[in-house]
């Protein structure tokens, strides 16, 4: 079994551009058959889901088999010559260079079927660099693939899934896997954005930044991993929000109990989880001003890496510089901040005392 994470890449609209190979060859399945054909703007919707459903969404109602039948037609013509229409997006080859020296981990998770998956990175030269490929079939989701995976020992739950379609996030948050969604494929920024993705990627060449992700997953065992925020969430962030201030002596006592969720309203939440997916810290942003309001971790699970954890799940979510205000009397955490690299550029007094305000470029 593999202790370390792996990054899981999709292929299509990741890896290579398939466009014209689908197109080509779902028009040619669709007029074998007498149905009308797509125009060539309408084909990226149909790019990400497992092929039988796209062809099913095309054409709605139909006798029963007539799904699995254009989906015989489509491969004929996509073993033939489809697969090689893909066209490599250019700075993949080198983002996977990148990662391969530095020992990431890499493999494919593809709805496309095994084999056109192995000539596709085989035409490019790349399957050199991946542990595995898996591919889909007809009925079989994303989902399914990477718990197959999980459960083979394959990858390991700190592994994290690459993909440009919101499917592609949905079937790492069903398996509680991390994700990173990618802006030069298919995609939108609306529809990745809702997904809920730990990260966003606009360029090939940041898909190095995610090795560091993985990497320092593995290095402490696979402990602990950032998501989004679930409602689920709520008491046990609640908790250890008010478990943090009420240890926190540098700071003066509150006239009330603290409350979450009214101190953290408007603002986004990434949580800290364990193995068994319960919280362990958090941090909440507000994003518009990329200003960090909140960072805590639960006192018990301190001094195992979480807090830096939190603040570079950020890296692909917000636009630097960030900024946050420290309390001087919280020595602790800002001695933190120092010594990652934040620099103070303002001083002042408020409720709490002295505070700095710190800055990230």
């Amino acid at each position: 079994m593999h202790t370390a994470g792996h990054l899981v890449l999709d292929l299509d609209g990741t890896i290579s551009d398939p466009a014209v190979g689908i197109l080509r060859s779902l028009n040619f399945a669709l007029a074998h058959f007498g149905y009308p054909t797509i125009a060539d703007g309408e084909v990226a919707r149909y790019i990400g889901p497992p092929i039988d459903a796209s062809i099913r969404s095309i054409i709605g109602p139909s006798p029963p088999g007539r799904v699995e039948q254009l989906v015989t037609k489509y491969r004929e013509r996509y073993a033939e010559i489809g697969y090689s229409e893909n066209v490599l997006y250019d700075g993949v080859p080198e983002a996977l260079e990148k990662l391969a020296s530095a020992g990431t981990s890499l493999g494919v998770c593809t709805s496309k079927r095994i084999d056109f998956a192995e000539r596709i990175l085989g035409l490019f030269k790349l399957r050199q660099y991946f542990d595995f490929v898996s591919g889909g079939d007809i009925g079989v989701h994303k989902k399914q693939q990477l718990a197959a995976l999980l459960d083979a020992g394959d990858i390991s739950p700190g592994s994290m899934m690459v993909g440009d379609r919101a499917v592609d996030i949905a079937a790492a948050k069903e398996n509680r896997m991390r994700s990173a969604g990618v802006l030069w494929g298919h995609g939108s920024v609306a529809e990745l954005s809702s997904a809920g993705p730990d990260h966003l990627l606009e360029q090939p060449h940041q898909l190095v930044e995610l090795a560091h992700a993985v990497q320092q997953v593995g290095s402490i065992g696979l402990m602990f991993r950032v998501r989004p925020f679930e409602e689920r969430d709520t008491s046990a962030l609640s908790a250890i929000y008010r478990e943090c201030r009420a240890e926190a002596t540098w700071l003066p006592r509150p006239a009330k109990a603290p409350d979450f969720g009214q101190d953290t309203k408007g603002e986004v939440l990434l949580v800290a989880v364990g193995s068994d997916d319960e919280p362990e810290g958090f941090v909440s942003v507000w994003e518009p001003d990329a200003f960090i309001h909140h960072l805590y971790v639960r006192p018990g699970s301190r001094q195992k890496g979480i807090g830096k954890q939190l603040l570079e799940s950020l890296r692909s979510r917000m636009r630097k510089p960030w900024r946050l205000k420290c309390v001087r009397a919280n020595d602790r955490a800002l001695r933190f901040y120092l010594r990652h690299g934040w620099l103070e550029i303002s001083s002042g007094i408020g409720e709490d005392g002295p505070y700095a305000v710190l800055e990230k470029s």
